[in-house]
């Protein structure tokens, strides 16, 4: 009897499993050169973040929620952060409506080991 591939889910109720974080919101990363990483947006989070997930063999950041029927958000880090990103242990989110601020919350940083 052959064997047959199931399909990949790519939707929890009909949302998408990943979605791009500039798909839904305006953004900024910044890092400092202590490692320190901001995440300045213009729309509220779907969800509270149980943590952050940095990849660094594909670059890619992953905001990670408590209630994952939610999806999670994904972006690319540029290279040039890379370095700091793995030293990295904590991302403090700041909502903004361009003036002020107007939420926060922080979640830990957890870099994958590939």
């Amino acid at each position: 009897m052959p064997l047959s591939a199931a399909p990949i889910e790519t939707t929890i109720q009909g949302l998408p499993l990943r979605t791009p974080l500039g798909d839904v919101m305006k953004f900024e990363i910044l890092i400092n050169e202590k490692s320190r990483v901001w995440i300045f947006h213009d729309q509220a989070l779907p969800y509270r973040l149980a943590w952050v997930e940095f990849n660094p063999e594909t670059g890619m950041l992953e905001l990670m929620p408590h209630d994952m029927s939610r999806g999670i958000l994904y972006t690319e880090v540029p290279a040039a952060l890379h370095a700091r990103f793995r030293v990295s242990d904590l991302v403090c989110l700041y909502r903004t409506d361009g003036e002020k601020v107007t939420g926060f919350q922080k979640a830990p940083l957890r870099v994958r080991k590939n």
